[in-house]
């Protein structure tokens, strides 16, 4: 990721970002429908994954 960073931190971020997008999608597909306990924790995941996204993102803006 530090070389992918290097070249093109908006490739970076895209790529960051299409990979839990790209879980979702694929969860959704297959048709398998979890538990609510499990559906509950899927979206606090994500919730805490966008505030990493943001965070890192801020980071990586600042350090330009």
């Amino acid at each position: 990721m530090r070389w992918l960073i290097d070249q093109n931190v908006v490739a970076f971020m895209a790529v960051k970002l299409a990979l839990p997008v790209l879980l979702g999608v694929l969860l959704w597909r297959i048709g398998n429908r979890p538990h609510a306990l499990v559906s509950r924790l899927v979206v606090i995941g994500v919730l805490a994954y966008g505030v990493v996204l943001v965070t890192h993102a801020q980071w990586i803006l600042r350090g330009r």
